[in-house]
């Protein structure tokens, strides 16, 4: 059972795809829609992320599981 969620934690552990990149700064596709975001590490197009927080309208993500340069398939 998992209650159900809306908003920001709803968005918190869940996965998106990078569209754009500069170094540490991207927009990245969640659930349809584009979001700024900042990562720790440098991201480049295509790099799956998860989201660990929201910062205003801004998500910090940090690289999903698995080869840190794969790119993953993109979500629509």
């Amino acid at each position: 059972y998992r209650p159900v969620t809306t908003g920001v934690e709803a968005m918190r552990g869940t996965e998106g795809i990078v569209l754009t990149a500069e170094g540490r700064s991207a927009a990245v596709r969640w659930e349809g829609e584009i979001w700024n975001c900042r990562a720790a590490e440098p991201l480049a197009a295509g790099d799956r992320v998860r989201i660990v927080d929201v910062e205003g309208l801004t998500v910090l993500v940090r690289r999903a599981g698995g080869n840190p340069r794969t790119p993953a398939r993109t979500m629509s």
